[in-house]
């Protein structure tokens, strides 16, 4: 390559020369042409160009051979011009040798490697106004990226990260956020401007003063409720994501799946703690919860709206075929079997004995939908002390598991066949979204979300494998998701998604700090490409004895180097970081530093206190319970198919909604009446006492309430009235929050 370059050149050298020479010829033989009036002994002219005749350019040696003596002041005058270009062209020829001889410094034939320049920057898209913050470029101006693909960064343990990249992308970022925050740093610094124009969610299920999320409130009741819940007890029985499946995690994963189902439909406690305490209830043996599992009517119209049906004989039934197929299942084990496989279970839910953390997990002050489809943004802050971190990542891994599945499907609510109207269960159902704060059917699509979501996973290693979003990472950005994901070394990702994991391939920007180990440092080093380097080689020859040498030798030797060696990646200065975009050359960034720029400092307001003792104030949304509607019918069916002699009834269930009020007594069925006239009848007792309750509370109460019963009853009206009572508690709520939106959400430049 260097060799045909240096061909190419001394060709090109010789044609410039002969130009030149040339072309100071064919100026003096025009020149004296004019000067002596175009005389006919010059001869003919070669051609014409708008009347003036046009020579050939050697012709001004041949008129100064033949009539110099005769015009000698006017040939003198032209001379300066054919021997000017004459001496042009040789003072070119001798610089353009001594340039080729000593090279031009930039041969690729052992590699290309470069810094990236002002240039690379601008077509990199690192000069835009918003986006995630990675630095600040040789001219001083912010280095941002907001295209749809992901960022993943290795920067040790206060090395700047925080100060750098993170508080600065959370004062900057427009859209919504979900940032771990192990010690509350980014909450004290950022939540009261983020305020300004998104829903802050502070959650800490480690303390009483926390936003509550329940995960099982996220299972949606219909054709989805099966897969939610095994995407449930996938994260349940892997807490650390290491992935090794044997029989006893595979039989605790299925008891599970039928356990919160169950609690589901029938407990009044919805939540893991409620699991727990289905699993573990010490009022009743293993054997009966499993029978009342297997009988319990789960739904008095299961087998109508949901199409329920008996496994065995294919009848129709409002007993849920998975529960009962998974009770099944576990009575028909051994003994001992039957204990490894509820002491694994228990042992996955163990977490949820913590009164502090079961309380977290009771209810929920935001859902899933709300990050990307609310009227707002929200930026939720997982707010994990390092304490805490190992025992509370089983519920921070199935949070973030939760929400990468549901935002990357399609979540379109099944609508009635073609030529059939819809029914009221199918009205009901969409009621639920909109109650819940949706717009429609489709939720959170590729489509239709509202806002961005940036995954800012500080220590995100430190969670474990999450196999979903490692997989997610090739096509989420697609959803609206973006990922800044920050780890402490490559050592690190290894250890927790193996030595083959695609993190790293997923990331179309990579910035890296001065590492702390050999392994990274190598790796980076590989990162930034091989150049060629040219040095000369001098050889010196003559007489030994002279007072020099006479002859020189001089050599060109071209070499190939790392454009930045390991050693030197571990010297780089704790001021710089280095950049890699994809399909650019590697860049050098200068660190950012919050408090030294008055664009930041000035958006470091006071974070909003968190009250203890109180409902979390800041949610977004008061998100209702669909599953609540259940439990009571549940246990009121339940009774009265008992009554009527076809199934088991849940008396436990029964006893205690009589003690609290929530029930009618059951009505006494005479012998031979039709079971499902029985159950009616107690649906109505049950809508009366519901109806008397509502009268006397809050919009909120009476708007659940309804609901309930509505979805009983398919009561279209009730629904209305219930809409209505949700709509005025959030009308309310309205008039209370702040709704301040800052209009400048980009950083100055």
């Amino acid at each position: 390559m260097a060799g045909q370059r240096g061909t190419t050149f001394l060709y090109g050298q010789l044609v410039l020369v002969l130009l030149l020479t040339v072309g100071g010829l064919w100026v003096a033989t025009e020149w004296v042409a004019g000067l002596l009036a175009f005389q006919p002994q010059l001869g003919r002219a070669w051609f014409t160009v708008h009347g003036w005749p046009i020579f050939h350019p050697w012709q001004y040696l041949t008129w100064q051979y033949h009539y110099g003596a005769y015009a000698p002041a006017q040939f003198a005058q032209a001379a300066w011009a054919a021997y000017g270009g004459v001496a042009v062209a040789i003072l070119s020829a001798v610089a353009m040798s001594l340039y080729r001889a000593r090279g031009d410094g930039r041969s690729n034939t052992y590699g290309s490697a470069r810094w990236a320049d002002a240039k690379d920057l601008r077509d990199a898209g690192l000069l835009g106004p918003a986006g995630v913050v990675l630095g600040l470029g040789p001219d001083g101006h912010y280095l941002r990226h907001d295209g749809a693909e992901h960022v993943a960064m290795i920067a040790p343990t206060r090395s700047g990260k925080g100060v750098g990249v993170v508080i600065p992308t959370l004062l900057t970022w427009p859209a919504s956020v979900i940032v771990t925050d192990m010690k509350q740093e980014n909450w004290n610094l950022t939540a009261g401007y983020r305020r300004r124009f998104s829903h802050v969610i502070h959650f800490n299920p480690g303390e009483r003063g926390t936003a509550h999320y329940n995960p099982l409130l996220e299972i949606r009741q219909g054709e989805r409720e099966v897969k939610d819940t095994q995407a449930v007890a996938d994260m349940l029985v892997d807490p650390d994501g290491v992935g090794e499946r044997n029989h006893w995690t595979d039989s605790a994963h299925s008891l599970l799946t039928g356990a919160i189902l169950h609690v589901l439909y029938t407990a009044r406690n919805k939540s893991l703690p409620g699991v727990l305490a289905l699993l573990s209830d010490p009022r009743r043996s293993i054997f009966d919860t499993f029978t009342a599992m297997l009988t319990t009517v789960h739904h008095p119209h299961g087998a109508q709206r949901y199409g329920w049906k008996d496994p065995l004989t294919g009848l129709p039934t409002n007993t849920h075929p998975v529960i009962a197929g998974v009770a099944r299942q576990m009575l028909n084990k051994s003994d001992n079997e039957l204990a490894g496989v509820v002491s694994t279970a228990l042992r996955n839910l163990a977490l949820y004995q913590d009164p502090v953390l079961a309380a977290a997990v009771s209810d929920s002050d935001f859902r899933i939908e709300d990050l990307m489809g609310g009227a707002r943004p929200v930026s939720l802050y997982l707010v994990i002390p390092p304490g805490d971190l190992q025992r509370l990542r089983p519920l921070l891994r199935l949070m973030l598991d939760q929400i990468v599945r549901r935002f990357t499907e399609r979540l379109q609510e099944p609508g009635p066949a073609a030529g059939e109207h819809p029914t009221l269960a199918d009205w009901t159902r969409r009621v639920w979204h909109r109650l819940a704060g949706g717009g429609g059917g489709q939720r959170a699509s590729a489509s239709s979300y509202q806002h961005r979501l940036l995954l800012l996973l500080d220590e995100f290693p430190a969670l474990g494998r999450l196999a979903s979003l490692e997989s997610a990472l090739a096509f989420v950005s697609g959803y609206g998701i973006k990922a800044l994901l920050i780890a402490q070394s490559r050592n690190q990702l290894t250890q927790a998604y193996g030595p083959n994991h695609t993190i790293l391939d997923n990331c179309h920007v990579r910035q890296i700090f001065t590492p702390n180990d050999a392994e990274t440092a190598k790796l980076i080093s590989d990162m930034t490409g091989q150049t060629t380097v040219v040095h000369q080689q001098r050889n010196y020859a003559g007489n030994r004895l002279a007072l020099w040498l006479g002859h020189v030798m001089v050599m060109d030797q071209e070499a190939a180097r790392p454009l930045m060696t390991a050693g030197e990646v571990l010297e780089l200065p704790d001021s710089d970081a280095l950049l890699f975009v994809a399909g650019r050359p590697p860049i050098r960034t200068r660190k950012l530093r919050y408090y030294q720029d008055t664009n930041f400092q000035s958006r470091l307001l006071a974070a909003p206190p968190i009250p203890s003792g109180v409902r979390y104030p800041y949610r977004p949304s008061d998100p209702d319970n669909p599953w609540d509607a259940l439990g009571a019918a549940c246990a009121s069916a339940t009774a009265a198919v008992g009554a009527g002699g076809e199934g088991g009834m849940d008396l436990q269930n029964t006893d205690r909604l009589l003690e609290q009020g929530s029930a009618p007594p059951p009505t006494p069925v005479p012998d031979g009446a039709d079971p499902e006239a029985a159950v009616r009848a107690q649906m109505l007792d049950l809508v009366a006492a519901t109806l008397q309750a509502a009268e006397s509370e809050d919009p909120a109460g009476r708007g659940a309430r309804l609901t309930q019963i509505a979805v009983l009853t398919d009561e279209e009206q009730l629904l209305d009235e219930a809409k209505a009572q949700r709509h005025q508690l959030q009308h309310e709520r309205a008039l209370k929050q702040d709704h301040h939106h800052d209009p400048d959400l980009g950083m100055p430049l």
